[in-house]
Formats: structure tokens, sequence, C-alpha cells
């Protein structure tokens, strides 16, 4: 295998988020009940009149507190999640291989690689279909969760001689999350827009980059009961996303054999828009804008044989890599109530798992004249909170 087919292939994995398989759907941000109840029942200590916003509805949850009645925290079940942010939206876990220049099409003749075409034109487009799966564990901080995601992603890119590759991709997803304890829903787009570039500096050694964006939408509902009231808020919302990673690798090929170590960094910074709840129980929230970063170094290995015939090859491979998160920290989510803005909670949210692994396996039939098919898949391993596989299938056509 060339080192730049190889480098493309990794590149654009790390590109469009496999590498970090999870795409960062919303999280419930759910905080301890107690916080939510001792922040509500201060407030409602503070009401001195009828006519506050907040009367009627402290009247109620604390079944008559304001006129002394007996509170204790904890005492009902509230969800007081909120709609959190979804960070870049991971796509496809694609496997990029191209044929680069006639010397390698011989090589792999020589070796018995088949007497069709395999030599690659300058040009290459490729499509690809994801889905993933991700359930998030309840803790005494934040809400579990179940997420679906459905994802496409186009490309295009062009070949400079034999040791630049440059291109772009466009990709969306939808993702819909449902929380545990009927605890309210989300559904997610996000839409992002990559450009990346591949350098050889050597025949077996490889540097890559991306750099992108990405714009979302969210819609959500939150389910509580705070006996005796229960109901609904929805709210919508947007987001936005910064996004850029560098990679590098080395490669050995003997025979069929390849063999790779690689290694990377990846960037991602996300920002969510204020949202005000919608409903009519007085316990809707006001979102403040809320701001996350990412920052994960990689180091793996991957493994593939290619098993060569008249008509093209079969290569099937698997690879493994470690991740540790530098950057991503708890915070303090401070949602404000609608009826009364002066009124702030303090949500605090678990620590991220810093380290963690990803396992994947896959496989790509290479045909005359550069197309290919492939299909992929792999699973997060290792994580404290979170479990999540993706698969995906996709073709590649040069030209």
């Amino acid at each position: 295998m060339s080192s730049i087919r190889f480098a493309r292939r990794h590149l654009l994995r790390f590109l469009i988020g496999a590498g970090a398989l999870v795409p960062a759907t919303a999280q419930a941000q759910v905080a301890q009940e107690k916080v939510f109840f001792d922040t509500f029942f201060a407030a409602c200590n503070a009401v001195v009149s009828v006519t506050d916003p907040l009367f009627p509805v402290c009247n109620q949850v604390l079944a008559g507190g304001l006129s002394g009645g007996v509170y204790t925290p904890g005492g009902t079940v509230a969800n007081v999640g909120n709609t959190g942010s979804y960070g870049s939206a991971g796509l496809a876990g694609l496997q990029r291989q191209r044929e680069l220049d006639d010397e390698e099409a011989k090589k792999r003749r020589k070796r018995g690689g088949g007497s069709g075409d395999f030599t690659a034109g300058p040009f290459g487009g490729f499509v690809s279909a994801q889905t993933s799966r991700t359930t998030r564990a309840l803790t005494d901080l934040e809400n579990g969760y179940g997420a679906k995601l459905n994802g496409l992603l186009i490309g295009l890119d062009r070949r400079f001689g034999n040791a630049l590759v440059a291109g772009g991709s466009l990709g969306y997803t939808d993702t819909d999350s449902t929380y545990l304890g009927d605890a309210g829903t989300l559904s997610a787009r996000n839409t992002t827009l990559m450009l990346y570039a591949t350098y050889l500096p050597g025949p077996r050694a490889y540097l890559g980059a991306y750099l992108g964006g990405g714009r979302g939408t969210q819609d959500a509902t939150r389910r509580f009961d705070v006996a005796p009231i229960s109901g609904v808020a929805t709210s919508s919302t947007n987001s936005r996303q910064t996004m850029a990673g560098l990679s590098g690798g080395y490669n050995w090929d003997s025979g069929g054999l390849s063999f790779s170590v690689t290694g990377g960094a990846d960037y991602v910074k996300s920002r969510t828009d204020e949202t005000t709840e919608t409903g009519t129980t007085g316990l809707e929230f006001i979102y403040p804008e809320q701001t996350t970063s990412s920052l994960t170094g990689t180091l793996g290995a991957r493994a593939s044989y290619r098993y060569a015939f008249a008509w093209g090859a079969i290569v099937p491979s698997v690879r493994a890599a470690y991740f540790h998160e530098f950057d991503d920290d708890a915070r303090t989510v401070s949602p404000r109530l609608v009826v009364s803005p002066s009124t702030v909670f303090a949500f605090q949210t678990d620590s991220p798992d810093r380290n963690y692994y990803v396992g994947g396996a896959g496989a790509t039939i290479e045909m005359a004249r550069g197309t290919q098919i492939f299909v992929d898949y792999e699973k997060r391993g290792g994580h404290a909170f979170i479990d999540t596989w993706a698969a995906s299938i996709g073709l590649i056509v040069e030209f």
C-alpha cells in the first residue's frame, strides 16, 4: 500500500469524526434534584407579595410553604435537564483508498493484482452513509440517554503530483436522543464543511491537516413532575462549531500485508445560543449561551492484508487507538426561571473521562479505474459514561 493511499484514508477518518467515534450529541446536563429544590426554596422564601410572578408556582410546589409548610429537599422527582450543546458532528468511518500513479499499479500487477486498469485519475469523489448508536449512563450529576445518529458525507479532492492531496467535504447528520425516565427528547441536525490536505515528506510517511466548521439546530422537550405540577417544556436553539486537526503516520509493506502507526490531535469548539423554554407550568428555564471545547490526542495502529484477484482486490483491515482528552472539563450550567429571571440555578456537570480507546474493522473492494466500495465498523471502549458504535458504507470513484 502506498503511503499516500494510507494517509488519505487515515486523514479523512479524523476529518469526519470517526476517530472520535461518537458524534457529541446533546448531553442532559441534569444536576442533583437537591440543587434544584434548594435554589427554588430559597427563591420562594424571598417572595413577600402575592403579586410576585413566582408566588403561585411556589405555593403549589411547596404545598403551602409560604404559609409555614415543611419542605424536604429531594422529596419529589424533577428533571432539570437542558438542551445542552452538541459539539462536532461525526459522520462516517470513511476508508479513503486510492491508486495514485502508474508505478504503484505496476507493482500491484506484479504481485498478482489483476489485469484490470488500477491507474487513478487526479480527482476523487466519494459518498458515505453512517449510522451510530450511543448510550450515556445515568450519574448523580447528569441524566442518561440513548441516541441514534444517521449521517451522509460527500466530498471531492485532487492529487497534485505524488506528494500532495487537497480537497473538501460536506456532511449532514440527524440525531435523535431520548433521556432516561421519560425525562425528555432532543432532535439535533448539523451540517459541516471541511477543507483538508495530505502531504508526503517521504515514501512511507504522511502529514495531514483539516479545518472546518458546522452549524446546527436543536429542538428539545423537557418533562418534569414537581407535585402537583407536571408538564412539558419545549425549546429550540442554534449551535456553531469550529474544528481543526493534525495527523501523521508511518507504514510498512510486506507483500500483501501492511502495518502502520498513527498519531493525531483534534480540536473542537462549540457554541450554543441562549434559549428560552416555552410552557405553562411556571418552571420553564432560560438557558444562557454555552461554550465548550475539546482537545484530544490519539495514538494508534492499523493492519491490513490485500487479497488480489484478476478483477481487483479485497482488503480487510483492523485497527485500535488510544485517546486522551486534554481540554474539556466539568462545567456549571446556570439557567434562570422564565417567571423569575433573578432566580438562577447552578447545575454541575460530570468531569469528562479523559482516557478511552476505540477499536475497528473494515474491508474495501478495489475494482478497475480506482473505483472502491468500503464498509467499516468501530466501537468505543473503556469509557466511564459512554458506550457507542458506528457503522458506515461508501463508494469512491476516480476520474
